[in-house]
């Protein structure tokens, strides 16, 4: 097992410990906020910013990537799983 596989094996067992729903929420957030400041940033000026917060737009994006984020995250998941099984088996064969 190189330094990389190492790397990924101590980072994923973390991630995995906190468990699936916790890191799903963690990429959800991320394109919440993701959403929010691009929606600020680009339509700075043309409303209050509560206005824009409670648009309906807004929402609409708000949900929209959201869930984008969350299967994002769910595919993420599985992908980290299996190459997590795969360098296991690995390690374990060239014992």
């Amino acid at each position: 097992m190189n330094e990389k596989e190492q790397a990924f094996i101590n980072t994923w067992q973390k991630y995995h410990e906190r468990g699936k729903a916790a890191y799903m929420a963690g990429y959800a957030l991320i394109y919440a906020v993701i959403t929010l400041a691009i929606t600020i940033m680009f339509r700075w000026g043309d409303a209050p910013v509560k206005d824009l917060l409670l648009s309906q737009e807004f929402l609409t994006k708000l949900v929209l990537f959201t869930l984008i984020g969350l299967i994002l995250a769910n595919f993420k998941w599985k992908s980290n799983e299996n190459k997590y099984s795969d360098i296991k088996s690995k390690a374990r064969q060239s014992c």
